[in-house]
């Protein structure tokens, strides 16, 4: 892919498309400006930023590579020799890094129109470039963890890829503010990664850094019609929470919530679960209760949040939620087998599964989940 996008911005200059003439500068061209197939992925998802960056020595161009996907996957300072036999040339060192790209006096970052979108001087460059750890971000002036509730997306991001999380525990609780929706709790509902995880028929809703609101954020219809056909896949709420819902999440919180391999129950025993890949999701009653109920049994597995802290069918007060103060009723992802095409799974005010005349088209509540890292 890199190489691709690099030959695209190459065959540009060459036709006179674009030109990058000036020695003193660094051009950024982000992948959109140059079309190719395949050219808004990485191996692993698709990308949230990438370049091809040129430079000009007064007779020879050179052309780079630098990228991180929504997985938080970073390709950076990749050099393309095309005088080389069309080698990538990965790892560059620090001087070389300073002398090729940073070594000028200004960057010039263009957007996916072909118009200047940033110009900067070179210091950010050599600052973003020199402190990149290899993992997607560059790790310059990032604070050390201290707490969930008061750490800044980004040093919480950095701690989990660094392995550094002994400042949070299961259950801490971080502010959000959703704009319209208000003000409300996440917490950490999960942190640990088990073998099965790995298993990729395994839903990934229950690995890794799982934050999951505390209460319900508003009351919503599953599907605006009664039906529950295509389960989760085809939902309303689905659209809804990975379009317009995720959109309204805070800027520098949406750059760490990662793409979730989602496994949820279908409407019928002659359906087979769906596989669906989700920035946000909703849970489902194994992840709870660490019992099937009438879905998912070996595709996912309890939250830590609730094995920890003995969660049962008895013992069920750690899946009360409320709204507007009030014990509510809150969606699960799943549809029930025993009412085919009408009904999703519901966690009941009391805290128990209640399936009697909840079907797609009645509101509850939502109260989503996603991963970061």
């Amino acid at each position: 892919t890199a190489k691709n996008l690099m030959d695209g911005a190459r065959t540009k200059v060459n036709e006179g498309k674009i030109s990058f003439y000036d020695t003193s500068t660094t051009y950024y061209i982000p992948y959109d400006m140059i079309k190719t197939e395949n050219s808004s992925k990485s191996p692993y998802g698709e990308f949230k930023e990438a370049y091809v960056v040129v430079t000009y020595d007064g007779s020879n161009f050179d052309y780079y590579w630098t990228s991180i996907d929504d997985t938080n996957t970073g390709f950076y300072l990749t050099y393309y020799d095309n005088l080389s036999n069309d080698k990538i040339v990965s790892n560059m060192d620090k001087v070389s890094k300073e002398i090729a790209i940073c070594g000028k006096e200004n960057i010039i970052v263009y957007n996916a129109s072909g118009s200047i979108s940033e110009t900067n001087e070179a210091k950010s460059c050599i600052n973003a470039h020199n402190n990149y750890d290899g993992s997607g971000q560059s790790n310059a002036n990032i604070p050390e963890p201290v707490s969930f509730s008061t750490d800044s997306w980004e040093t919480i991001s950095n701690a989990i890829k660094n392995g550094n999380t002994t400042a949070y525990h299961i259950g801490d609780l971080k502010s959000i503010i959703l704009g319209a929706l208000g003000t409300h709790d996440v917490r950490i509902a999960n942190m640990s990664t088990p073998v099965e995880c790995n298993n990729s028929n395994f839903s990934q809703t229950s690995c890794g850094f799982v934050l999951e609101f505390v209460d319900i954020l508003e009351n919503r219809v599953m599907n605006s019609t009664k039906t529950s056909a295509g389960g989760w896949e085809a939902s309303e709420i689905r659209s809804y929470l990975n379009g317009e819902f995720y959109n309204n999440l805070p800027k520098d919180l949406r750059e760490i919530i990662i793409t979730t391999n989602v496994i949820s129950g279908s409407e019928s025993s002659n359906i087979a679960n769906y596989k669906t890949k989700d920035k946000v999701f909703l849970l489902a009653y194994k992840e709870l209760y660490n019992s099937k109920g009438n879905e998912l049994l070996n595709e996912t597995r309890q939250l830590d949040f609730y094995q920890n802290s003995g969660t049962t069918t008895s013992n069920k007060n750690n899946v009360i939620k409320k709204y507007n103060n009030v014990n509510s009723a809150w969606w699960l992802r799943s549809g029930i087998t025993a009412y085919y095409n009408y009904y999703f799974s519901i966690m009941y005010d009391g805290g128990g599964t209640y399936y009697t005349s909840k079907s797609a088209n009645e509101q509850f509540g939502i109260s989503p989940a996603f991963r970061i890292g």
